[in-house]
């Protein structure tokens, strides 16, 4: 004789079936309305950490709903997004409006889930009723959390050199600043741009600090690292951070001079390390997967290298 799972399993079974296109609606989502000029959400690798923490913690938070008298939700996944969103310059209240923004997402996938699994109308009403209310419970939690998380780290990142040293080079990525105040780098000279995530960031660190004064480079989350070389071409670069196959992600971006080939490099460094995400490929040169960047990312890093290439007959 058949026996039929409970209502709630059936309905967790889906939610867990969903996962990730509900983790991809959620990002979409608070990237559109709360965080799109963030690095979080803007540089690949920063958005990738993102995606991983959200997909964990939303798997926890549905996988609770079998649990009757389930424990108040302790979640480092959201003290880890606060830490970042504090790191570059996000502000607080757009990181507590994401929240709000992923529990609406949340909430449409579990009636989604209660339709498209056939749970029966009173089972699906009380599940309903429950996992709303508890959304919301974990909201207000997770909530405190990211805040608590994010002040303790806006207060240690005053004193940390390399949160001060990425605030830095930020201001010349984004803003007015054409040099990096108390560094040896030389912001005028010719940059290539690295973008790295997973264990190869620290071998890429390594490598920077062999070069001293002809490489600059900070950690923008545990293991992924933005950098700048400027004596090293892209392909020598590529494979020396990539021998012995560390794992991870690198992308490489063209060679560019003066402010605004740090600027542009690091672009083509994220479009590069975006294609290393969708593909799985370890390293890549952005010169060599123009098309493919074209696809997957916005126009400013192709548009820069056509620029650099053509001059003032493509502008």
């Amino acid at each position: 004789m058949q026996v039929c799972a409970p209502p709630t399993s059936v309905f967790v079974t889906w939610l867990a079936d969903h996962l990730e296109e509900v983790t991809d609606e959620v990002i979409e989502k608070i990237g559109r309305k709360t965080v799109s000029t963030s690095p979080l959400y803007s540089d690949p690798a920063l958005q990738a950490v993102l995606r991983s923490e959200t997909s964990r913690l939303l798997s926890r938070i549905m996988e609770e709903l079998e649990i009757p008298q389930p424990t108040p939700l302790d979640s480092p996944e959201a003290g880890h997004i606060a830490r970042l969103a504090a790191l570059h310059g996000t502000p607080l209240d757009s990181l507590v409006n994401a929240h709000w923004e992923a529990l609406s997402v949340v909430q449409d996938a579990y009636f989604r889930a209660a339709r498209e699994a056939q749970v029966p109308p009173e089972e699906a009403l009380r599940i309903l009723h429950t996992g709303c209310r508890r959304l919301l419970e974990h909201t207000s939690c997770l909530i405190e959390t990211a805040t608590r998380e994010y002040l303790e780290a806006r207060r240690s990142n005053e004193t940390d050199e390399n949160a001060i040293r990425l605030g830095r080079i930020q201001a010349v990525l984004n803003g007015p600043e054409t040099r990096i105040p108390h560094s040896p780098y030389d912001v005028g000279a010719e940059h290539v741009a690295v973008v790295a995530g997973g264990p190869v960031a620290g071998v890429v660190n390594a490598y920077a600090r062999q070069q001293g004064s002809r490489a600059l480079a900070a950690f923008v989350d545990q293991d992924v690292i933005w950098a700048w070389f400027s004596s090293v071409p892209p392909q020598r670069l590529l494979t020396t951070v990539l021998a012995g196959t560390p794992a991870g992600a690198v992308g490489v971006g063209a060679p560019g001079r003066g402010v605004q080939g740090f600027r542009q490099s690091h672009r083509e460094a994220q479009a590069a390390h975006r294609v290393c995400l969708r593909t799985g490929r370890p390293g890549i040169q952005f010169s060599d997967v123009i098309p493919e960047s074209m696809a997957l990312t916005d126009m400013n890093s192709t548009r820069g290298l056509v620029l650099r290439q053509l001059g003032r007959l493509a502008r």
